[in-house]
This record gives structure tokens, C-alpha cells and sequence, in this order.
């Protein structure tokens, strides 16, 4: 198990929602906490966890933006242990409202650009960092729509079952290096940034959610902070469910 008191974490996306949340519990679990996102938020978040929290902004779809924090927290920390990908969501302008038919191309890319490139960027500024330090765990938030399809979700969806797969291959190329790499897939979780599509759909996403409960984003970081600990040696490349039973259906 990885003692999180001795490591960094850099963590995306983390101004609000599920980001936020798990920055704050690597933080309360005593990692020194790397603190990303566009919105400027980062900076709330990060004073308001400490001295052990460093405020960062970065587009993650921008090669430029990511490699100048990774390029940061080598200069500042000297390490990286942890990597949650949490940046991206529904993207765009009426990426969750309209046919695939209607949805522009732009819509489209900015789409796979946030929630696909950026974990692959991320990723390819980490690892050699990870590698240095000895190893690691990356953690990137999937979805259940890698795999179920939601009402008007085909851009989010194609992301992210891309994220799955890059997940797994990172795994088998980087597991025998000491670094492990799992996906997260939640269901429908109330964050800011979904509140708009949960208000629009609410009522059909809970007929289909068995236990008829949205998550909480701190359900989300619980699971996070086991994969940061280094849940056990052998669980690598796996995509865990945290769902409400949506996928037993």
C-alpha cells in the first residue's frame, strides 16, 4: 500500500464536483495535492485545503498548458505519485440536448478533446515522472457510458469508452515498471457541471437506476483514494463500477 503522506497527487478537474472532492480526500489522507482546472476555480480549492495544496491552472486539451504543470511539479515537488484524470464532462454547447444528426462538429471535438486527448496528455506528461519516482497510480474517471447509453450522450460516450481502453493499455504496457492504472466508472452523480442534464433527465435516470440514487461526489472519492493507497498489487487495469447497480440491469 502506498503510504499517501510521502506522495504527490496531481488531480484535474479539481475546482468542483468529483475532482474537488477527491482532492480533498488525498488532502485529508495527507498527500501534497496538485490542484488543476481551467474555470479558476483551482485556486479556491486549493487554499482551502492547505499548505500542502498547490493551485495550477491548465486546459487539458492543450498540449502547451499540460506540459508546463507537469513541467511545474517536477521543478516544485521533485515527484509524482498519483495521477486522477477527472477533467471533462458534457462539454459544448448542446452536446447533451440534441441527435447525433444535429450536433456540430465542433461540439463533437471540443468533446473528445476534454475528456479523451486530455487523459492521454496527462498521461504522457505523468508517466515519465511516475517512472523517476519509482512508480505510481493513475486513476481516470471513465463513465458508465462507456458502455450504457444515456439519452443524447453519443459524443460523451465515445470518449469515454476510449478512456477505458487507453486505461487498460497504459496498464499493460507500464505494469511490470511498478505503475498501476484503473478507470473509474460512476453513474449519474450530482455535481455542478451535470446539473443541467440531471434537471433534464432526473426522472428517467432514476426509473433506470435500481437503487434509485444519484451518487455524491465523496462516494466517488472514496473509491479514488483506495486506487491512490494502491488498492492491491494486482489491480491494474480495471474499470470499477460506482454506479448504483445501473450495469446489473
Amino acid at each position: 500500500m502506498r503510504d499517501l503522506t510521502k506522495s504527490v497527487a496531481l488531480v484535474t478537474g479539481a475546482g468542483s464536483g468529483i475532482g474537488k472532492a477527491i482532492a480533498e480526500r488525498l488532502y485529508q489522507e495527507g498527500a501534497k495535492v496538485v490542484v488543476v482546472d481551467v474555470s479558476g476555480n483551482e485556486e479556491k480549492t486549493a487554499a482551502a485545503l492547505g499548505k500542502r495544496a498547490y493551485a495550477m491552472r491548465a486546459d487539458v486539451s492543450s498540449a502547451k498548458e499540460v506540459a508546463a504543470v507537469f513541467e511545474k511539479v517536477r521543478k516544485q515537488l521533485g515527484r509524482l505519485d498519483v495521477l486522477c484524470n477527472v477533467a471533462g464532462g458534457l462539454v459544448g454547447t448542446k452536446v447533451s440536448e440534441v441527435p447525433l444528426h444535429e450536433l456540430s462538429e465542433e461540439d463533437f471535438d471540443r468533446m473528445i478533446a476534454v475528456n479523451l486527448k486530455g487523459v492521454y496528455l496527462c498521461m504522457k506528461y505523468a508517466l515519465p515522472l511516475m517512472l523517476q519516482s519509482g512508480g505510481g497510480a493513475i486513476i481516470n474517471m471513465a463513465s458508465v457510458g462507456h458502455s450504457v447509453v444515456a439519452p443524447a450522450l453519443h459524443a460523451y460516450s465515445a470518449a469515454k469508452a476510449g478512456v477505458v481502453m487507453l486505461t487498460k493499455s497504459v496498464a499493460v504496457d507500464y505494469g511490470a515498471q511498478n505503475i498501476i492504472a484503473n478507470a473509474i466508472c460512476p453513474g449519474f452523480v450530482e455535481t455542478p457541471p451535470a446539473k443541467g442534464y440531471l434537471d433534464l433527465h432526473r426522472e428517467a435516470l432514476l426509473a433506470v437506476t435500481p437503487t434509485r440514487h444519484l451518487a455524491q461526489p465523496e462516494e466517488i472519492a472514496e473509491v479514488a483514494a483506495f486506487l491512490a493507497r494502491g488498492g492491491c498489487a494486482s489491480m491494474t487495469g480495471t474499470t470499477l463500477y460506482v454506479d448504483n447497480a445501473l450495469t446489473c440491469l
